[in-house]
């Protein structure tokens, strides 16, 4: 009887979570929230433990911010830091005015191996 060589497990990784932030700019206010969307970027990348990047979607207004966090429970810790974070919400007051009202959609993927 001829071997197949041993049958291993998979090893499997953390859980691994892509979370997707949308917003759509106001039509005037484009280059703004662009540049807004750059600042609150490199402000959340230097204050938590997170790699986030941002980019304007082809042919639409909308801008989006998207990361990785391995778990749910981390994705609700953060959420909740945030929402005790003075100057981050000093960046939600300047916002005003820059996106349309009711188009903020998140997204959350859970990537597969």
């Amino acid at each position: 009887m001829g071997s197949r060589g041993s049958l291993r497990t998979p090893q499997r990784r953390t859980a691994v979570y892509r979370v997707m932030r949308t917003l759509r700019a106001n039509a005037g206010e484009i280059p703004i929230a662009l540049q807004w969307a750059a600042d609150l970027t490199a402000y959340v990348n230097k204050n938590y433990p997170l790699s986030v990047q941002f980019g304007a979607e082809f042919g639409s207004n909308n801008i989006q911010w998207h990361w990785e966090i391995d778990s749910l429970d981390r994705l609700q810790q953060l959420n909740l830091k945030l929402l005790k974070d003075r100057e981050y919400w000093a960046f939600m007051q300047k916002a005003k005015g820059l996106f349309v009202e009711g188009t903020m959609k998140d997204t959350i993927l859970s990537i597969a191996d």
